[in-house]
C-alpha cells in the first residue's frame, strides 16, 4: 500500500507551499505495514485492512466537519417564554435559555437582535425589562420591547404554553451565520460586516422634525449633485443609518404605540415604503395601557439621557440584508351581502352608503339593516353575536414618479380610472377590516381609520367597501388556503432559499375568543414541520395586504384588524452588489 505523509513544507509543481496534508496512517504503523507486506502475504492483507480503516476514519471525519460547517451556516432562532411572577426571575430564566441555545449550536457570538413581549407585569416598565435583556444578551441596543395582550409559544421547559392576562415575558432572539472572509480586502470585509447588522430605530414627533431638516438640506444639494431620487427617501435612509452604497434590507419589524397620532403613523409607514420599497414591513400595535405607562421601548434609545420616556411613536428594527421577511394576512371573517359604496363621509364618520346598482344614497344604519335582512340565518346569528365589520379597499402602491392624479399622497397628471374599470376590480381586492359602531343620527363610526373627505375634490365620488362578519370556521379555512398560496409564491424568489427558520403569528383579540387555543400554530406547523412558531395577541397587525415576499413585492404597508398575520423569517444570502 502507498502511505502519503508530509510533515513541514513541501513542493508541488515547483512551487513551495506550507500546506500540511493529513496522513492516512501514523508513520510507525505505515512502516510496519510496509515491512510486513514484503515478507508475507498475511502482512499484505493486514496492511490493506489498515488502509481500509484509515480511509473509513477519514471519510467519517470529513462528513462530521461538513455537517458542522452546514449547521454553522444556518441561523439560530430562540423563542422562550417565562411565566414567573417576579420579572427579575423571568428575565434570568430567559437569559439562561438563550445561553443554552448558543452553547447547543457551539456559537460564541452574541445575538444579533431580540424582541421582547411583556404582558401582565404591572409592577415593572417595559423599558426596564428591555434594557436588562439587552445587556444580558449582548444585542448592543438592537432589542425592542412591546406591551401586548397575551402571547404563547415554547417555554423554558420546551413545552408550549399559552397565557392571556397572566404575567408573562416572551423572548424572540435571532443570530445569523458569521460572514465568510473572502480575499484580503479587510476594509471591505469590515464594511460588509457593519452593514450586515440589525439597526433599531424609534420615530416620534421630535424625530419627524429632525428628518424634515434633513430633507431641506438634501433638497438644497440636489441641483449640485444632480440626484434623480427624491430627497425624502434619501433623508430617511440617512436617518436610519443606511448609506447609499449599502445593501437594502429585505425586512423591517414594526411596533406602533396606540397613543401615537395618525399623522405620525401614516408618515412613518409611507416614508418607509418609499425608502425601502421591496422590504416587507410586519409587526403589531401594542396593548392599550394607561397614558402614564410605557408601551414601547428601544434599548438603543433608552441609553440616551435626553430622550422623552413617554413619547409615543413607531419603533422597529431594520433586519440584516441576508435575512428576509415573508408576510401573509388571513382574515377571520366572511363576506355578507353585495359590495357597497360610501358616498358621504367625514373623517371616521360614515353618513351615507348605497348599493352598486342604486341611484340614490341612504343613511348608513339603514343600509346595515337592509343587508342584515338579506343575510342567511347563520350569518344573522353571527351578526347578532359580534356585529358587522366594514372592509375598506386597500390603498394602491405609492407613485414616486407622480404619474397618477388619484394617488392620495402625490397626485399628478394622469386621469383617474373610470367607474367601469373600478367595478372590474371588485374580485381582486384585499379588504382592510374595521369595527363599526352606530350613531344616533343614522351614521356609523369606524375605528382606527380616517376616510378624510368623501367625495374628494379629485377622483371618484365614492369609496368601495364590503360588509363582513366574524366567522372562526371560515377564518381557519382561509388561513389554510393562504398558506397554500404562500408556498406557491415562494417559487418566485430569485435566489435559492430553504424553509423559514422561524415564524411569528400576530392575532387580533377576536381570534382569541376560545381560551387555550392558539391561532395558526397547527396550520403553520403542518406546512413547515421543523420551525418554531410564536403567537402574539395584539390590538392590530401591521403588514402589507395579502402575501408579500421580501426583496420581491412592492406594496403599501397598512394597519390591519381582525386578521391573523403570519411573519416568516427566511435566510437568503443574496449576491453582493
Amino acid at each position: 500500500p502507498m502511505i502519503l505523509t508530509s510533515h513541514g513544507p513541501c513542493v508541488a509543481n515547483g512551487i513551495p507551499t506550507s500546506v500540511r496534508r493529513r496522513s492516512l496512517a501514523p508513520p510507525r504503523a505505515a512502516a510496519q505495514a510496509a515491512t510486513s507486506s514484503r515478507t508475507s502475504l498475511g502482512g499484505s492483507a493486514t496492511a490493506g485492512l489498515a488502509l481500509f480503516h484509515a480511509l473509513r476514519r477519514r471519510t467519517k471525519h470529513r462528513a462530521a466537519a461538513r455537517l458542522t460547517r452546514r449547521s454553522a451556516a444556518q441561523p439560530i432562532f430562540c423563542s422562550a417564554l417565562s411565566s414567573q411572577g417576579d420579572w427579575r426571575a423571568a428575565v434570568a430564566e430567559l437569559v439562561a435559555e438563550a445561553t443554552y441555545q448558543l452553547q447547543r449550536h457551539s456559537s460564541h457570538r452574541p445575538w444579533d437582535f431580540a424582541v421582547v413581549n411583556v404582558s401582565g407585569h404591572d409592577d415593572v416598565s417595559v423599558a426596564d425589562v428591555t434594557t436588562t435583556l439587552d445587556r444580558s444578551l449582548g444585542t448592543d441596543g438592537a432589542c425592542v420591547g412591546a406591551a401586548v395582550n397575551g402571547c404563547s409559544g415554547p417555554g423554558t421547559d420546551h413545552q408550549r404554553h399559552s397565557h392571556s392576562g397572566s404575567p408573562v415575558i416572551q423572548l424572540v432572539a435571532v443570530q445569523l451565520p458569521a460572514p465568510r472572509h473572502q480575499g484580503r480586502d479587510w476594509g471591505n470585509e469590515l464594511r460588509r460586516a457593519a452593514c450586515n447588522t440589525a439597526k433599531p430605530f424609534f420615530v416620534g414627533q421630535a424625530e419627524l422634525q429632525r428628518i424634515s431638516g434633513l430633507v431641506c438640506q438634501l433638497q438644497g444639494r440636489t441641483r449640485v449633485q444632480g440626484a434623480q431620487e427624491s430627497a425624502l427617501p434619501r433623508a430617511w435612509r440617512q436617518f436610519l443609518g443606511v448609506a447609499d452604497n449599502d445593501d437594502r434590507p429585505n425586512g423591517i419589524l414594526l411596533f406602533i404605540d396606540p397613543l401615537a397620532s395618525k399623522y405620525v403613523v401614516g408618515s412613518v409607514l409611507s416614508a418607509l415604503d418609499l425608502a425601502f420599497p421591496t422590504a416587507v414591513k410586519c409587526g403589531a400595535v401594542c396593548a392599550d395601557l394607561l397614558p402614564s405607562r410605557k408601551r414601547l421601548s428601544v434599548a438603543a434609545r433608552e441609553q440616551q439621557n435626553d430622550a422623552d420616556p413617554l413619547a409615543a411613536g413607531v419603533a422597529g428594527i431594520l433586519l440584516p440584508p441576508d435575512m428576509s421577511i415573508h408576510s401573509m394576512v388571513s382574515m377571520g371573517s366572511c363576506r355578507v351581502g353585495p359590495e357597497l359604496r360610501v358616498t358621504s363621509a367625514d373623517g371616521q364618520i360614515i353618513k351615507q352608503m348605497q348599493f352598486d346598482d342604486d341611484k340614490e344614497a341612504h343613511p348608513a344604519v339603514e343600509m346595515l339593516q337592509e343587508v342584515s335582512k338579506q343575510a342567511t340565518p347563520l350569518q344573522q346569528l353571527l351578526i347578532e353575536r359580534s356585529g358587522f365589520l366594514l372592509g375598506l379597499e386597500a390603498p394602491k402602491p405609492l407613485d414616486p414618479e407622480k404619474s397618477k392624479v388619484y394617488d392620495d399622497v402625490w397626485g399628478s397628471s394622469e386621469r383617474a380610472p373610470s367607474y367601469t374599470a373600478l367595478r372590474r376590480q371588485a374580485n381582486s381586492c384585499d379588504w382592510l377590516l374595521r369595527s363599526l359602531e352606530p350613531l344616533p343620527g343614522g351614521s356609523v363610526v369606524i375605528r382606527r381609520d380616517n376616510l378624510k373627505r368623501v367625495p374628494p375634490r379629485v377622483g371618484p365620488a365614492w369609496l368601495r367597501c364590503q360588509l363582513h362578519v366574524f366567522n372562526e370556521r371560515k377564518g381557519k379555512q382561509e388561513l389554510e388556503l393562504m398558506l397554500q398560496r404562500y408556498m406557491g409564491a415562494r417559487m418566485t424568489i430569485p435566489v435559492p432559499v430553504g424553509a423559514p427558520f422561524g415564524a411569528v403569528v400576530f392575532t387580533c383579540h377576536s381570534w382569541c375568543a376560545n381560551d387555550g387555543e392558539e391561532v395558526g400554530v397547527a396550520e403553520v406547523s403542518k406546512a413547515f414541520p421543523p420551525i418554531p412558531v410564536v403567537t402574539v395577541n395584539c390590538c392590530g397587525e401591521v403588514a402589507q395586504p395579502g402575501i408579500a415576499l421580501g426583496g420581491v413585492d412592492q406594496k403599501r404597508t397598512t394597519v390591519q384588524g381582525h386578521t391573523a398575520t403570519c411573519c416568516f423569517f427566511s435566510y437568503e444570502r443574496r449576491p453582493k452588489k
